[in-house]
Order: C-alpha cells, then sequence, then structure tokens
C-alpha cells in the first residue's frame, strides 16, 4: 500500500519509475495474489520500469505458529520463478534452493523458450482493472499489515467492516474466502493460502492507480494505462474503483458497500471482458499466462499451479477472438487440435509446466516499443 500513502505519491507518480522495482516478502502471509495484481500493476501502470519475484525457504509457511513447519524442497520455488517469468518479473530473489534443480530455468530463458515479455507484450490481464484510490482506508491497512498475530479477530467487528479484499490479517490461516473478496471473484481462488500462482481463469485483474475521474493524481510523470498495454486493449479497458473498503464511483459521489450487490456488477464485468481476450484459461489448479512473440505467434507458458499440493493439472483453452492454426508444445511437439472449433485441452504434468505456441491465422498488432 505504500505507492498509495502520501509518503508514496512521487513513487505512484512514475517520477522514479527507472530505480524502484515491485517486490515483497511474503513469508507467512495469505494473500500473494493480491500482492501480485498490485505489484504487475504499478509496473504497467508506468510507476516502475520492472518488478521482482522473491523465493525463501518460510513461503510455505501460512500460519505464524507453524512457522518453522517450511519445506525445503526447490519445486514449488521453480515453478513459482517460470510463472512469475512468464508474467514479465525482471528480477528473481531466490533464496534456500537447489542449483541443480534451477539448473534447468537459465537454458529455457536463454533459449527463449521462457518467454520473459515486456508490459505491452502481454495478452492475459483482464480487461477489466481494479483502481486504488488514495489514500486507502484505514481498516484495510490495518488487517493489510496484522498478517502474522493470531489473536485479533472480533465477530462483530467482521460483521460491521467487510471489506474487498478481506480475512488478511493472522486469524485467518487457510480460512475460507467471503463471497465478495476480490482474491475469489478476480483471481478464482478460496482460501488464504499459498496463492503464488493464482488460476485467473478471465485474465488477471490488475490493481492500479486511478485512470479516470475525480480521484486522478494530479502530478504524476506516467501516462494513462492504456499506453503501456499491449496496444490490442485500446477501447476494452474497464475500471472500478476502491479503498479497499468501499466501491466508488469515478466522479465520487457514489460510495458501496464491499458487500453489496456492486461486487456482482464486477464480477459480471469481469466475465463478460474475458472472451475480449484473445483467449483466456481454464481449469483446477493451471496457472497460466500469455503474451506475443511474433506478429503471427502467441506464447502460452501453463504452470501446475498447486503450490502445496501439486498433481496433474488439465488446461483448457478458449480462444476467443484469433484463430489459430497451429497449437505446439515448443519442448516436446506435442500438437493440440482445436475442439469444438474454439477449445483445446493441455495436460500439464504435476509439478511441471509447459510452453505452448500458438500460431495465429491473422497477425495482431505489435508496437514492438517496451
Amino acid at each position: 500500500a505504500f505507492p498509495y500513502l502520501s509518503v508514496g505519491a512521487r513513487l505512484l507518480s512514475g517520477e522514479f519509475a527507472a530505480a524502484f522495482c515491485s517486490s515483497m516478502e511474503e513469508t507467512t502471509d495469505k494473500t500473494q495474489d493480491i500482492s501480485l495484481a498490485a505489484r504487475i500493476g504499478l509496473w504497467v501502470a508506468g510507476c516502475m520500469d520492472q518488478w521482482g519475484m522473491r523465493t525463501s525457504r518460510d513461503n510455505p509457511s501460512f500460519d505464524r505458529s507453524r512457522q518453522f513447519s517450511y519445506q525445503c524442497v526447490p519445486n514449488h520455488f521453480l515453478r513459482t520463478t517460470v510463472y512469475s517469468l512468464a508474467w514479465g518479473a525482471r528480477y528473481c530473489g531466490n533464496r534456500y534452493w537447489d542449483s541443480d534443480h534451477f539448473s534447468i530455468l537459465w537454458p529455457l530463458i536463454a533459449k527463449g523458450i521462457l518467454f520473459v515479455p515486456r508490459r505491452n507484450e502481454i495478452l492475459s490481464f483482464s480487461p477489466v482493472h481494479l483502481s486504488m484510490k488514495t489514500p486507502p482506508d484505514q481498516r484495510y491497512l490495518k488487517e493489510g499489515t496484522d498478517v502474522k498475530w493470531t489473536v485479533f479477530y472480533d465477530e462483530q467487528t467482521e460483521i460491521e467492516n467487510p471489506l474487498v479484499f478481506s480475512h488478511m490479517n493472522g486469524s485467518w490461516p487457510a480460512a475460507a474466502l467471503t463471497p465478495w473478496d476480490y482474491s475469489r471473484y478476480a483471481s478464482g481462488i478460496q482460501d488464504r493460502r499459498q496463492n503464488f500462482m493464482p488460476p485467473t481463469p478471465y485474465g488477471m485483474v490488475l490493481i492500479t492507480p486511478v485512470q479516470q475521474g475525480i480521484f486522478v493524481q494530479k502530478k504524476r510523470v506516467r501516462k494513462s494505462l492504456a499506453d503501456y498495454l499491449h496496444p490490442y486493449y485500446r477501447n476494452k479497458l474497464q475500471e472500478f474503483i476502491t479503498d479497499g473498503r468501499y466501491y466508488y464511483t469515478a466522479d465520487g459521489t457514489e460510495r458501496y458497500e464491499a458487500n453489496s450487490r456492486y461486487y456482482h456488477r464486477i464480477e459480471s464485468a469481469i466475465r463478460d471482458a474475458a472472451r475480449l481476450l484473445p483467449l483466456n484459461v481454464q481449469g483446477t489448479g493451471v496457472a497460466w499466462a500469455c503474451a506475443q512473440t511474433a506478429p503471427t505467434h502467441l506464447r502460452l507458458t501453463l504452470v501446475d499451479g498447486g503450490y502445496l499440493n501439486p498433481a496433474d493439472r488439465t488446461a483448457t483453452i478458449i480462444f476467443h477472438t484469433i484463430k489459430p492454426v497451429k497449437i505446439q508444445d515448443i519442448l516436446d511437439h506435442s500438437i493440440f487440435p482445436l475442439k469444438d472449433g474454439n477449445t483445446v485441452k493441455v495436460p500439464v504434468p504435476m509439478g511441471a509446466f509447459r510452453f505452448v505456441d500458438i500460431e495465429l491465422a491473422d497477425p495482431l498488432p505489435h508496437t514492438g516499443k517496451p
């Protein structure tokens, strides 16, 4: 939340975009999907020119009372790194890792198999984004910082203070989400656990600075969000505004509770907007990212997203606005035929990932600029 506080205003403005990198220590917290959408959102909005990811041995611990139950195995770190790089991460802070296990990573990057895109090459962002009003709500800030203590639960307070980003403090390890929580309707997850690789079945719903209306930052260096995105997104973006507790209209005249019917409107917008994307991917425990590598080629990265529970997965790729002529795994050269004209199923092995090249019948516009 720092960039959205008054002390972070110059950072939010993009004044120091070349100098700062949005990264995060996420040991024993439970909101990795929110962190991911927010950090990438700052990058894509022009507040920073890069973003980074970090792994540490206690990442698998979601409960402070089980702090030392961490798993010193490298596979979830490797998959998280592959996933983050496929979303354009430029810095990887990896600790307590097995260098032999990770040795597969560097040739994949060097040979272009694991494609690390620029922000204007990514095509797996939802056209819907949730913008953060400044300053954020105080209760939201408190909940987001009390992540390690397990004694702050108060039933009446919870009932009286529904939040857009809920169940964040240390009282909620592995707890089910509320129906109105961003993580449920946007990230596609069900509980507060290790959601380092959320399924985002309708595309990643970015958390960004406000773009339209009275809450827009007045003094800023950065351009509008659309200027940094792939040109495919022009005239497709839809913005909703929150302070972490309430939703607001762009003109500031109306405010809605987090658990009001308003969240249904956002959820419907996200689902509808998925049909504007070239494709989206669905499947239990499947994480994905898609970027353009050439005028008629897309690179789809599929990852077993089960951080604590790796398993064989099946990804269902749904094509909307593009016509693929060939869908092929880059490593084993498997070809996947279309089913019913617009869907294809791709198996993702347990604890692994696949890199799929999608050849298009017609080129997509491509700027070639950072």
